[in-house]
């Protein structure tokens, strides 16, 4: 019998950086304040979403992009910290995510990303 891996099929990966790199660009997503907007105008696009473009390209722009939603959800998240303590809403359970929307979609983004870089990884290296 053979193991079972977590690393998703290529067609999985693809639709994972498709939908990151749609949510990044409806979010108007910047890597920082003076960055262009994630967009057709910008490289990092094109090298994340070229359907023909390298896995080895694709691997490393999805990586740098990860890197710069991770910062960017710390600081959403200090937000919604900060709003969730003013308001101070019942919450018995404690699952009410103390964020705002935009953390809540850049985490979802970055799961995406995690989850499309490991398995281009895991194609790219199989003996990771």
């Amino acid at each position: 019998m053979m193991p079972t891996s977590n690393i998703l099929q290529p067609a999985q990966a693809w639709d994972d950086l498709r939908l990151a790199g749609q949510w990044l660009a409806l979010l108007g997503f910047k890597v920082n304040v003076a960055a262009p907007t994630f967009s057709p105008l910008i490289s990092t696009y094109h090298e994340v979403l070229d359907p023909s473009g390298e896995e080895a390209i694709r691997l490393e722009a999805a990586s740098t992009m990860l890197l710069h939603v991770r910062r960017q959800l710390v600081r959403e998240e200090l937000r919604g910290q900060d709003d969730y303590a003013q308001k101070r809403p019942s919450d018995p359970y404690g699952l009410i995510w103390q964020t705002t929307e935009r953390g809540a979609a850049l985490f979802m983004i970055g799961r995406l990303l995690s989850e499309a870089i490991e398995s281009i990884d895991g194609s790219l290296n199989p003996a990771n």
